[in-house]
């Protein structure tokens, strides 16, 4: 994977986690593309905000979304 991180860019990290629960949970179920752009992309900072976020929004982890929606290498890639 090559990943195009913006390590300094912080965002309002509510879109991203409605993105990321769309990605589950949408009408195209298990969006990856959008999934691996939204992991690999945003600033250790920024995903920090966003899970926290995700957790007040859906009341799950995403590690547990991870855990349940995918498997194989993706799951085990996404997951470290």
């Amino acid at each position: 994977m090559k990943a195009q991180r913006d390590e300094y860019g912080m965002y309002d990290p509510i879109p991203d986690a409605d993105a990321l629960h769309r990605c589950f949970h949408g009408d195209v179920r298990r969006d990856e593309v959008t999934l691996i752009q939204l992991l690999v992309g945003r600033s250790d900072a920024h995903l920090r905000n966003v899970f926290h976020a995700y957790i007040q929004r859906y009341q799950r982890r995403i590690e547990d979304a991870i855990k349940k929606e995918l498997n194989g290498d993706l799951q085990r890639g996404l997951l470290a």
